[in-house]
């Protein structure tokens, strides 16, 4: 590969992270200027404030509730005592119905998917999890998730292989 390619590369990485920033930015601007009722919500302010971070596990998290085993089992601490995912799962899920449009959702999980792919730093990703694998977690394989219709069997693929 040549320099001006590499170049060319960083680049256009710089580009597409700055432009998911902005994106997460613009979101939360233009969602609670649209919901100003919502600006007292703590489970909103903290899933706008993880979207600005650029902490996209946060948002999946608040918007559809924990993937199996959560962090602690992937970073081995499997045998802690875990809350009832299920009734987390229902309990996000229900929340993410009553203060989302459809539209709204799909470009919150345009910037999400847009921002665990394009992390600023190392810190744009929880621990040494690169962002692949978290969208799989917690977009494909967990179940019933609000997200895994809007991912296709090529996309699967490229997530298994973190081929993005």
């Amino acid at each position: 590969m040549s320099l001006e390619r590499l170049v060319d590369k960083r680049e256009r990485f710089r580009h597409r992270t700055y432009f998911a920033h902005q994106e997460a930015g613009s979101f939360a601007i233009n969602y609670l200027g649209q919901h100003p009722e919502r600006a007292h919500d703590s489970r909103m302010i903290t899933m706008l404030e993880d979207l600005q971070r650029g902490a996209f596990w946060g948002v999946l998290y608040q918007l559809d509730g924990p993937a199996d085993g959560g962090l602690q089992e992937s970073l081995g601490f499997g045998n802690l005592s875990m809350p009832d995912y299920e009734a987390e799962r229902q309990k996000a899920r229900t929340w993410t119905a009553a203060n989302f449009t459809d539209l709204e959702l799909n470009r919150l999980m345009r910037v999400t998917v847009d921002l665990a792919l394009n992390p600023p730093t190392i810190e744009g990703r929880p621990g040494y999890i690169r962002g692949h694998s978290t969208l799989l977690r917690h977009m494909v394989d967990k179940p019933g998730s609000i997200f895994a219709e809007g991912i296709t069997e090529e996309g699967r693929k490229r997530l298994v292989n973190g081929a993005f």
